[in-house]
C-alpha cells in the first residue's frame, strides 16, 4: 500500500468540515491531494488542467482534465458535500463524450463515482463504480484509487480495461435479469407440463389431495407477471419523492431478485435491477431506523439477512454477517438473490427486542 496515499485517505476521512465543505473547499481539501498522491503532477497544468473549457464556443467548464502527453484522459467534476448526483451526472458524461475522454468523476471529497461517458447506453448506465472514503475500508479505498485514478494505471491503459470488466459484467447481470424475468413470464402463460406435473405432486405431497392439472395451469396463468419495461427519464422524474415524503415502496412489490456486482462483492451491496429500482427509496441512511423500509435478503443455505436502501443500492445491515456469508457461500459477481420487503414497523420493533 502506498503510504502516502493511505496518509491522505486518512487526513480525509478525519477532516470534518469536508461534510459541509463548498465546491472550492473540496477541490482543495480533498481533490488535489489525492491527485497528487496518486502520481499526478498537480502543479504541471498540461497534466492536471484546472477549470477546462470544452466545446468550440467554450461554454462550459469542467474542473479538472486529467492528460498524458497532451491526450485528455479523465475528467473530474468536484461538488459540494451535499449535492445530488443525480443533477450532473449528464452534464459531465456529455461534456467527456464530445471530448473523447474515457473517464468521468463527480466528487464530493468522500464520494468519488466513476463512469464510462464513452461507452453505449443511458448516461445513468455508464456509471461503473462509487467509492466511499468514510465507509469503506482503508485498504479497498486505496485499492479502488490505485486502480481507476493512479497516474500509472490511466497512462497504462490499466484502469480503462479493468473499468470495462466491470462494466461489461453489469451489463450481462442486467441482460440475464432482464431476461430471467421475460423467462418466468413466458412460463407464466404458458405452463410447460413438466412444470404443471411438478407442481401436481408437490401439491400431493403437502397435503395427500392430488389436485387436476386445469387448477395447477390456472394458479399459473393467475399469478402477477413482472414489467419488462424500462423506466423512462420522464418516469423517473414524476416517480421522485420530495425529500421529506415516505420511501414510496408498495406492498404489491413483494418478492424482488438483487445481484451482486464485482465492484460491491466485499463490502455487501447488492444491486436492485429496473424495473424495480424506481419504486424503492435511494437513500436511507439519514432516516430514523422507525421510517426506514426493510428488507430481508434470502441467502440459500445461510438464511435471511437484514438491508436496507442507501444510494440507490442495497446494504446489508450488518457487514461482519455478510463476511461470514461470503465465507460460508460460494458468492460469486452476478449471482441474483431474492429480496423481500419488510414494514418498517414490524422490522423495527423486532430489532428492538
Amino acid at each position: 500500500m502506498s503510504e502516502r496515499l493511505q496518509q491522505e485517505i486518512e487526513r480525509i476521512r478525519e477532516n470534518d468540515s469536508i461534510g459541509s465543505a463548498n465546491e472550492m473547499g473540496v477541490r482543495q481539501a480533498a481533490v488535489l491531494p489525492l491527485l497528487d498522491a496518486l502520481g499526478w503532477n498537480v502543479r504541471d497544468l498540461a497534466e492536471v488542467n484546472p477549470e477546462y473549457s470544452v466545446g468550440q464556443s467554450n461554454v462550459g467548464k469542467v474542473d479538472y482534465r486529467l492528460a498524458i502527453r497532451g491526450e485528455g484522459k479523465v475528467f473530474i467534476e468536484a461538488k459540494a458535500a451535499r449535492e445530488d448526483f443525480d443533477n450532473h451526472q449528464e452534464q459531465l458524461l456529455k461534456y467527456a463524450f464530445q471530448n473523447g475522454v474515457p473517464i468521468a468523476i463527480l466528487t464530493n471529497g468522500l464520494r468519488w463515482s466513476f463512469y464510462l461517458p464513452l461507452r453505449e447506453g443511458e448516461w445513468r448506465k455508464r456509471h461503473f463504480l462509487d467509492i466511499d472514503l468514510s465507509k469503506e475500508s482503508l485498504s479497498e479505498v486505496e485499492r479502488n484509487l490505485e486502480s481507476f485514478l493512479s497516474r500509472s494505471a490511466v497512462s497504462s491503459g490499466n484502469a480503462i480495461a479493468s473499468a470495462t470488466k466491470i462494466y461489461e459484467s453489469a451489463q450481462k447481470a442486467d441482460a440475464i435479469e432482464r431476461a430471467l424475468l421475460k423467462a418466468w413470464n413466458k412460463i407464466i402463460r404458458e405452463p410447460d407440463e413438466l412444470l404443471v406435473e411438478l407442481l401436481v405432486e408437490t401439491v400431493e405431497d403437502i397435503c395427500r389431495y392430488r389436485p387436476d392439472k386445469k387448477r395447477i395451469e390456472g394458479f399459473l396463468t393467475n399469478i402477477p407477471s413482472f414489467s419488462t419495461e424500462e423506466p423512462t427519464r420522464e418516469s423517473e422524474e414524476v416517480k421522485k419523492p420530495s425529500p421529506n415524503a415516505k420511501p414510496p415502496v408498495t406492498a404489491s412489490l413483494g418478492l424482488f431478485p438483487a445481484s451482486v456486482p464485482r465492484a460491491f462483492l466485499a463490502y455487501g451491496a447488492l444491486s436492485v435491477k429496473s424495473p424495480y429500482r424506481t419504486f424503492l427509496p435511494p437513500n436511507q441512511e439519514g432516516q430514523p431506523p422507525q421510517e426506514r423500509t426493510y428488507f430481508t435478503v434470502r441467502f440459500p443455505g445461510y438464511g435471511e439477512v437484514a438491508a436496507y436502501m442507501s444510494q440507490g443500492r442495497l446494504k446489508i445491515k450488518d457487514k461482519s454477517v455478510w463476511r461470514e456469508i461470503v465465507g460460508k457461500l460460494v458468492v460469486r459477481p452476478d449471482d441474483t438473490f431474492m429480496v423481500k420487503v419488510v414494514e418498517p414497523s414490524k422490522y423495527y420493533e423486532a430489532s428492538k427486542q
